[in-house]
């Protein structure tokens, strides 16, 4: 049975905020602002298909800036409204709990699996760990510190 709607949620801390259109009209506006408190939001097919739509949004996509809740659904009903062409998307969505797992990793300590994560995201790994600095142990700071050149604890005096 084909879905009606589809849930969109970000993948990476903060806000994140987009302009989004209707393949049914794109003359029609619509901002979508995903926050922590509010980090996914419900949008009918029409909707969820127009992030095919525009270059900016389906960049932001691509990144893994956001994710679908079922993204080969989504993608095959793309592909039949003929807003994506291709068989398949030349990417591999990002997970909705991409950033669970990294934070578990960090809080855990597990240096391999950081070191991953530090190659494949830095930037997103970078941002979690600022965000989460009074959860990780002094090894784990100090290793992503070392492994990015750049300090996220402020020395207090």
């Amino acid at each position: 049975m084909e879905q009606s709607y589809f849930v969109i949620t970000k993948t990476v801390p903060g806000t994140v905020i987009f302009d989004l259109s209707p393949i049914t009209n794109t003359e029609q506006h619509r901002i979508i602002k995903l926050t922590e408190k509010m980090p996914s939001t419900r949008l009918p097919k029409d909707w969820a298909l127009g992030v095919f739509l525009k270059v900016e949004v389906f960049d932001m996509y691509k990144k893994g800036i956001f994710t679908f809740d079922n993204p080969d659904e989504v993608t095959k009903l793309a592909i039949e409204e003929q807003v994506y062409f291709g068989d398949k998307l030349e990417f591999t969505p990002r997970s909705k709990d991409y950033l669970d797992k990294i934070l578990t990793v960090l809080k855990q300590a597990q240096k391999n699996q950081i070191l991953e994560y530090l190659a494949k995201d830095r930037d997103l790994v970078l941002s979690i760990a600022q965000e989460h600095l009074d959860e990780l142990s002094n090894g784990t700071i100090s290793l992503i510190e070392k492994e990015t050149g750049k300090q996220i604890r402020i020395e207090e005096e």
